[in-house]
């Protein structure tokens, strides 16, 4: 439904947040169906790009790193450290900061854009 008033227009911008990791196709032993929903968000931007680019249409998917919140437990941002090795974790606020970024580009279209500072998840093992 926006999509066709975006095309009325002549404007519009659609910005999806997949998920750590999920810029590119790879298997996750612990997340499958999560991250195969996020991952499949760059294949629906690149579709809306296809159709609606002409009219003026942009389609991103950003997908940050590691990201404590106010919601995030102090045993949870210990987890996340680990996990991101010596590698900071993002701020709130320097993600937003990116995504209105992604969002006032007038050159991105169909970009699936890793925010994650070079975070690896580390998915070890063979396909």
């Amino acid at each position: 439904r926006s999509l066709a008033g975006m095309e009325e227009r002549g404007f519009g911008r659609y910005l999806f947040f997949g998920g750590t990791n999920t810029d590119v196709v790879r298997g996750f032993r612990t997340t499958a169906a999560y991250s195969s929903a996020k991952s499949s968000l760059a294949v629906l931007v690149k579709s809306i790009a296809l159709s609606s680019a002409h009219m003026g249409v942009a389609a991103n998917v950003l997908c940050p790193g590691l990201v404590p919140t106010e919601y995030t437990d102090p045993g949870e941002r210990a987890y996340l450290e680990r996990l991101s090795g010596d590698l900071p974790l993002l701020d709130a606020q320097e993600l937003a900061d990116c995504a209105f970024s992604v969002l006032e580009s007038p050159i991105l279209n169909a970009a699936v854009i890793p925010a994650d500072r070079g975070v690896s998840l580390g998915n070890k093992g063979s396909v």
